[in-house]
């Protein structure tokens, strides 16, 4: 299991990309995780870390750039 930063959620995949490409720009590593399961979002991630704590620490690094609105998945 891996815990992601996700910074937006999306039905359409166009649109998880257009997003993703708008953070590559800001020069932060992105990436998508597809829908799965029951699961029928595209989900724009910020990074992906070891435990939960990790990915903790790191997004207070992510709030002030992507607002308080980011969560953490575990996947």
């Amino acid at each position: 299991k891996r815990f992601y930063i996700v910074a937006s959620s999306s039905i359409d995949g166009d649109l998880a990309m257009d997003f993703a490409s708008k953070i590559v720009k800001k020069g932060d590593n992105v990436g998508i995780i597809a829908p799965y399961g029951k699961n029928k979002y595209y989900r724009v991630t910020l990074g992906n870390y070891d435990s939960w704590g990790a990915a903790e620490n790191a997004i207070n690094g992510f709030n002030a750039t992507y607002g308080n609105g980011i969560w953490i998945l575990k996947y």
